[in-house]
């Protein structure tokens, strides 16, 4: 999630959350736990760190990457997906394709432009 303030229009930060989060630059790393809910998996600043993030899980939880279809979506930020499909490529040379798909209006409206997602097999789910 880029802008904390679609965030906090949803609810799910408060004010302060938002606005201290936008001051330091703070990028919450999120993931879909069990129940199907949006957990903060990490903060961390700077748009590019969070990107970093993603990619570090991914290493440790992609399963098979052979042949592997991974899928990258973005809300707006075409750069940030091709910028994380050369990462992916250039740690995982194996896998089959990597897809870059734009989301759609509805998770954009509760969670703005910049946010960017990646689907891939792991072998847990985890915070």
């Amino acid at each position: 999630v880029d802008d904390l303030n679609y965030l906090k229009r949803g609810g799910r930060v408060s004010n302060a959350s938002a606005l201290v989060g936008s001051l330091l630059s703070i990028k919450p790393v999120l993931y879909v736990s069990d129940e199907g809910k949006l957990v903060a998996a990490s903060k961390v600043r700077g748009r590019k760190a969070a990107l970093l993030t993603i990619l570090a899980r991914m290493k440790e939880d992609l399963v098979s990457p052979d042949g592997q279809e991974i899928h990258i979506l973005h809300a707006d930020c075409l750069e940030d997906a091709e910028f994380m499909r050369d990462k992916v490529l250039e740690a995982f040379p194996t896998v089959g394709k990597v897809v870059i798909t734009s989301l759609g209006v509805v998770i954009g409206a509760h969670c703005g432009p910049g946010l960017f997602t990646i689907f891939y097999f792991g072998d847990k789910r985890r915070p």
